[in-house]
């Protein structure tokens, strides 16, 4: 980006250099065949310097109006004065000329302001018919505003260039000056943690010969020594404290077996379909015909998983589309199959995410439940001797429901949907 502003700048500046003097213009004036020159260059090449034109601002209102000058004798065509210019035909008109088919498209211009401008640009002496040699210096309109124009515009956005620059550097310079200080506070800080790391590392070390000696000393002493500290110690030795339940209950939820959980067929409602290999369940487009059996869910829209469990501790994780109105939790055996979810709450406990995105906890009665984060993975805790139910967001541990009940009979994985938006997926 900068090669190209500086590219340009320098662009600019050649088009704004004289050829003659190869300084930037001085009055500049672009000639008709396209070139540019100082004023004073270009009156030096052309000869002596002509009488300036009066500025046209400064003439007397009356002179503005006045009647155009005759050029020369009367028109041989017409026998009118010669009052007129045409400048594509450099050639004089009169009054009748100038309204006829072969000029009135043309640029017309007084004769006399013609004839003076052409002095001032070197053209004095020369007749009516000498105009051809003028017509490089006047063949594209008017020099003396339209060409000053473009050449002013040109220094404009030179300068405009160099402005433009100028603020892309300071802007640099800035962007550095902040770089350099994040760099700056980033080293500090990784030479900060690398002392604290290294004074751990002493520590640790200086700890560990402390050991070692320790060890070494005890190595060296006599049996019967060593023997009489060892029992000194051991009777120094504090009494354990006795575990709280919490403590032990989560030292025995080590030994939680993971179960490889499938859905039922036999006990899937009508509405609902499986994938091939039963770990994946959504609600299908419409009623399936299947066998109305004991066992199927016709009340609501619900599946059992393919196992049960009268004792342990076990667990499976699942996870949950986009959409909402889903449950996942466990059922009795003898859960109502054939009413309605809301009839059948008694023997189910489970979390559902209602359609309004509220979650629930799903039992008699349902409570709303006050969570900040939408649920992907979920895993469910099942200890049947304990009569527990526990729930908790599987990609942080972090727990979100947990049940108190009393089992007598075989409980089940339960599943419940109605949403074409969501599915529920058994993992592995």
């Amino acid at each position: 980006m900068a090669r190209e502003v500086l590219a340009l700048g320098e662009q600019l500046a050649a088009e704004a250099t004289c050829p003659v003097c190869l300084e930037l213009f001085a009055q500049p004036v672009l000639t008709a065949c396209g070139h540019s020159f100082c004023r004073q260059c270009l009156e030096d090449v052309l000869g002596d310097p002509p009488r300036p034109a009066p500025a046209r601002s400064a003439a007397p209102r009356w002179s503005r109006a006045r009647a155009p000058q005759p050029l020369g004798g009367p028109c041989p065509e017409h026998e009118e004065p010669l009052a007129l210019f045409c400048e594509p035909c450099a050639a004089p008109l009169c009054a009748l000329c100038r309204v006829g088919p072969e000029h009135l498209q043309h640029r017309v211009r007084p004769a006399d302001e013609a004839a003076r401008e052409l002095r001032v640009r070197g053209g004095a002496g020369q007749g009516p018919g000498d105009w051809e040699g003028a017509g490089c210096l006047r063949c594209r309109g008017d020099v003396k505003s339209d060409d000053l124009l473009v050449c002013m515009t040109m220094v404009s956005e030179a300068q405009r260039v160099q402005d433009t620059f100028e603020e892309l550097q300071h802007f640099l310079k800035e962007q550095k000056k902040i770089l350099l200080a994040q760099l700056e506070r980033v080293s500090q800080e990784l030479v900060s943690r690398s002392d604290e790391y290294n004074s751990r590392v002493l520590e640790r070390e200086s700890l560990l010969d402390t050991v070692i000696a320790q060890i070494q000393d005890k190595r060296e002493q006599p049996e019967l020594e060593f023997l009489m500290v060892r029992l000194c110690e051991a009777a120094k030795a504090p009494i354990p404290e006795p575990v709280s339940p919490e403590l032990q209950r989560s030292i025995e939820s080590l030994s939680e077996t993971s179960q490889l959980v499938t859905l039922d067929p036999e006990t899937a409602s009508f509405h609902l379909t499986l994938s091939r290999d039963h770990k994946t369940v959504w609600l299908g487009d419409g009623r399936q015909n299947l066998p109305d059996t004991s066992k199927r869910f016709t009340g609501s829209p619900s599946v059992l998983g393919s196992q049960g469990f009268t004792s342990g501790r076990h667990y499976w994780e699942l996870e949950v589309g986009k959409g909402e109105s889903w449950a996942v939790g466990v059922a009795l055996e003898s859960v109502l199959r054939k009413d309605s979810l809301s009839v059948a709450l008694g023997k189910i406990w489970a979390l559902r995410l209602d359609w309004d995105g509220q979650y629930t906890a799903l039992h008699l009665p349902p409570a709303p439940l006050a969570l900040g984060e939408k649920l992907q993975r979920i895993r469910v805790h099942l200890d049947y001797e304990a009569g527990q139910v526990t729930f908790y967001n599987a990609e942080n541990m972090t727990q979100i429901l947990q049940f108190k009940a009393s089992f007598t009979e075989k409980v089940f994985p339960y599943f419940w949907l109605w949403s074409r938006e969501t599915h529920i997926q058994l993992c592995d």
